[in-house]
């Protein structure tokens, strides 16, 4: 018996007991006081949208090369004899100045032996010129009128007169030609240049056309830059038989250099690589404490005409690609995909799809929804219900 009552009866007692006691700790549980869901509430930071007229900027890149190059070749073989000592890679050389000079000995003596040809023509001249004033007063007293023409030319001495002419212009034209090429023995430079090849000494012998120098243009650079052909029409680009070829203006930055100059024109070509239009600007050295160096890969600034009634945005308030979300007139979250005229590092440019004075969300968003109530920091929002109650429950505890 005893047994039994341990192991049927006692067991089936902690049962009975163990559901009481649940249903008296459920029964006397206090029942939360009901209120509405809480209800999402997004702190965002806005700016307010405003359209004005703005110029376009536009940032690309480019390479500086130059802009004229010559190749300093002589026209005639010879052994030089001077030589200009910025003939050298880096040297600066002006207009007309002289880089070499070579013997030209040989050709003084040819203009001289030209020169003496010439008034040895000139006196054959003179004295056919005579001759033929006297056989022309012979002629008017013998002519007879059955003589031809032919024949009354050839007793007037008219073909030995010209002749006579003919041979002095040919000993002019051999003076001006020894002139020419006693020139031609000094080489001087075709504008102001820096020296970018040159490997030549006094003493040494040039052929004819063979290289001495290689000059660039010193006073000014030009720079090739790739811009997206969608940008082309924010651009001054002059056509190419512009008389004052001056585009809209150019920034470019390499290092600590800057400069300024002007779009010259537009390559033909499209950029194999990039598939993007190649614009040509120029930019004086002039104007710089430093050169441009030629090669150089330089950040270039392009300033395009002015566009009235356009928003700025900055790129903080952009979200997933070009969506803008804002803060309506019932303090809602909405948005607005755009489509930008053009940007830079900071700003984006739009004309369609924003309204002047919009509420622009500029701070960051995690997961917005459409609809979703916004609270604009620096505005204090009434407590929800649920708060209101859990204060008096603190309060009267208290």
């Amino acid at each position: 018996m005893t047994a039994f009552f341990k192991k049927g009866v006692i067991p089936l007692i902690i049962l009975a007991l163990g559901v009481a006691g649940a249903g008296w700790l459920n029964a006397s549980r206090a029942t939360p006081p009901k209120g509405k869901p809480h209800e999402r509430v997004a702190n965002v930071r806005v700016m307010a949208l405003q359209a004005g007229s703005y110029p376009v900027v536009i940032d690309a890149t480019g390479v500086v090369e130059a802009a004229r190059t010559a190749v300093i070749a002589p026209e005639l073989a010879g052994v030089i004899s001077q030589l200009s000592d910025q003939l050298r890679p880096g040297g600066l050389i002006k207009r007309g100045e002289l880089l070499l000079a070579l013997d030209a000995a040989e050709q003084r003596i040819t203009l001289q032996q030209k020169l003496a040809a010439l008034q040895e023509a000139e006196y054959n001249l003179a004295i056919e010129a005579g001759k033929q004033e006297r056989a022309e007063r012979d002629w008017n007293l013998v002519k007879s009128r059955k003589a031809d023409k032919k024949a009354a030319e050839l007793a007037r001495r008219v073909p030995n007169l010209g002749i006579a002419k003919q041979q002095v212009k040919s000993a002019q034209a051999a003076v001006d030609l020894a002139r020419l090429n006693l020139k031609r023995m000094r080489l001087t430079a075709p504008f102001d240049a820096l020296v970018l090849e040159s490997d030549v000494a006094l003493g040494q012998r040039l052929g004819a056309g063979s290289q001495a120098a290689k000059l660039m243009q010193a006073n000014q650079v030009r720079v090739r830059i790739a811009a997206p052909l969608t940008q082309l029409r924010w651009l001054q680009i002059p056509p190419p038989d512009a008389d004052s070829p001056h585009g809209s203006a150019v920034t470019v930055t390499v290092g600590d250099i800057q400069a300024e100059g002007w779009l010259e024109g537009i390559d033909g070509a499209l950029n194999a690589a990039s598939q993007q239009a190649e614009l040509l600007a120029i930019i004086p050295q002039s104007e710089t404490p430093r050169r441009l160096p030629l090669g150089a890969v330089v950040s270039v600034r392009l300033h395009g005409l002015t566009q009235n009634g356009v928003i700025a945005i900055p790129r903080a308030a952009l979200h997933e690609g070009n969506r803008v979300w804002l803060v309506d007139a019932d303090n809602k979250l909405d948005y607005r995909d755009v489509t930008p005229l053009w940007g830079d590092a900071k700003t984006l440019y739009v004309r369609e799809g924003l309204a002047s004075g919009a509420q622009v969300v500029v701070s960051p968003l995690a997961a917005p929804l459409r609809g979703v109530k916004a609270r604009v920091q620096g505005d204090e929002a009434a407590p929800s219900a649920p708060e209101q109650q859990r204060h008096k429950r603190a309060g009267d505890a208290a």
